[in-house]
């Protein structure tokens, strides 16, 4: 039996958009690092709200100050009237700054973190490039990311996501009853969003609830794979936008040495300045003048804001929050607020040894509660190491971001204890990778979604106000929740400046 179209309704809903693949932030749109590290040898380290003692450390999270440092010191302006200014280096703030650079225009890149990248990271320390958030080439045919690979020679492999090891509450391997059960699940609630015809907009989880003849424990197991696909509950997710979404055929590939290799090409030749948060963003004049949390000043003829829809969503007294003068227009003040913005974490576990077997791609076992964790990615198949990814999002997402990297370590064992029994020992785990991207302060989640009856926010959003203030992200693309979508909004807006400023 092929559960491969199945297992892809892990992501189909991304941003509550229906499409098929892999997982993004992953993946994947961090803070320095945007996760924490721990070592299984000081289980007992003090932890402050969940992140590590390390937290301060360059590689690691910047401390979120509900108050925001700033300087009242003058500063001579950088940048000029003949500059572009970009704010976040992520892929579509770089992408757009390389396109308005080879059109010879002079740019001004301004970021926040002490790193490029934004909700891209590629962690090295187990040994293999662990995607902290982007983790997959998302439909390879077709796909832009595909043929920048292919143009700079970065090697891919795909990720057989048919390639699952399914297992019952109690631990068992799935018997040929239950794995037709959850396909049928999955296939039940696809075609249920396929073929819906309301005139008003329901939530995904509706619709779920209406599938009749599948056990409990696979409608939740539905539910929380389809929920790492948006970062939100079900509840939450708007079937009228499924059926607009957009995505690309062929199955998904990973980047064989990380996709912080994509964030590397693109920030070549780039003036990037780092650790320069944007405080305000003022328009009121013919140029754009932008201030930063050490009073600095940059000038240019036009800005290009590519800051996560988290940061757009936040108070000005966060780290991260922009004040906009003027304010930003009743419209685009509206889509920022119609928008949803979801969470997904990783919890990477690397054990002395390899307990489980290496032959599958996944584990997955049935929950039998609402919360649970579910979906493992297995990198003793794909890398060879003994480590395993445990994948979370919406609702138990934020509810684990209050737990210390001992505590989600212990939780995670227990869990893997219910397949493998004595197998499982405490002193086995080594090192422990935990993402927390809802603390993020310059990211505040992982993706944009659409809620239910908000549904039509994403044109305003990325409408220009004005000729000087721009707008790019994977918020503002088609195709949602995705690097490439991130990579397509970035052209396409270094494009639309340029030819503005040429005009």
């Amino acid at each position: 039996m092929s559960l491969k179209n199945q297992w892809n309704r892990r992501r189909f809903l991304q941003a509550a958009a229906l499409t098929l693949g892999g997982s993004v932030l992953s993946a994947g749109c961090s803070q320095p690092t945007g996760g924490t590290e721990s070592s299984a040898e000081q289980p007992g380290s003090k932890r402050d709200g969940g992140l590590s003692e390390e937290a301060s450390s360059p590689d690691r999270f910047v401390k979120e100050d509900t108050q925001p440092e700033t300087s009242t010191e003058r500063k001579p302006a950088e940048g000029s009237l003949k500059h572009v200014l970009v704010v976040g280096a992520g892929m579509a703030g770089l992408t757009a700054a390389q396109e308005l650079s080879k059109a010879g225009f002079p740019v001004l890149v301004i970021e926040g973190r002490d790193r490029t990248g934004g909700r891209i990271y590629t962690d090295n320390r187990f040994g293999f490039p662990a995607e902290q958030g982007a983790q997959w080439i998302e439909g390879v045919q077709g796909n832009p990311l595909t043929q920048l690979a292919q143009q700079l020679q970065f090697q891919t492999q795909p990720t057989d996501f048919e390639d699952i090891a399914f297992f019952g509450m109690t631990g068992k391997p799935s018997d040929a009853t239950e794995l037709q059960a959850i396909e049928r699940g999955f296939g039940l609630l696809e075609r249920q969003v396929a073929s819906y015809s309301g005139t008003t907009d329901v939530s995904v989880g509706s619709l779920l609830q209406s599938v009749t003849g599948i056990p409990e424990e696979v409608r939740r197991c539905v539910a929380l794979v389809t929920e790492d696909g948006s970062g939100a509950d079900l509840e939450e997710m708007s079937v009228k936008a499924a059926l607009r979404a957009k995505g690309f055929p062929g199955g998904d590939a990973i980047l064989v040495k990380g996709y912080s290799q994509f964030i590397e090409h693109q920030a070549k030749g780039l003036d990037i300045r780092l650790n320069q948060t944007v405080k305000m963003v003022d328009t009121s004049e013919t140029f754009v003048k932008l201030t930063t949390q050490d009073g600095t000043e940059y000038l240019g003829a036009a800005v290009i804001l590519t800051v996560p829809l988290g940061v757009l969503k936040a108070s000005t007294t966060t780290q991260a929050g922009i004040r906009f003068v003027p304010e930003l227009p009743a419209a685009k003040k509206k889509a920022i607020a119609d928008s949803g913005y979801g969470l997904l974490n990783k919890i990477y576990i690397q054990f002395k040894q390899t307990f489980w077997s290496n032959q599958q791609a996944f584990l997955t076992v049935l929950p039998p509660k609402d919360d649970d964790f579910v979906v493992f990615v297995n990198h003793a198949h794909s890398h060879q190491k003994p480590v395993l990814a445990a994948f979370v999002a919406a609702s138990f997402a934020r509810q684990l971001e209050t737990m210390t990297d001992s505590q989600l370590t212990q939780a995670v064992v227990a869990k893997l204890r219910v397949v493998y029994g004595a197998k499982v020992k405490d002193d086995d785990v080594e090192k422990v990778l935990v993402t927390r991207w809802g603390q993020d302060p310059f990211a505040l989640g992982s993706y944009s979604f659409s809620p239910v009856n908000r549904f039509q926010w994403r044109e305003a959003l990325a409408a220009p106000v004005g000729k000087t203030l721009h707008f790019a992200g994977e918020a503002c693309s088609e195709y949602n929740a995705t690097a490439h979508g991130a990579y397509s909004s970035g052209l396409v807006v270094g494009k639309a400046v340029t030819a503005a400023l040429k005009s």
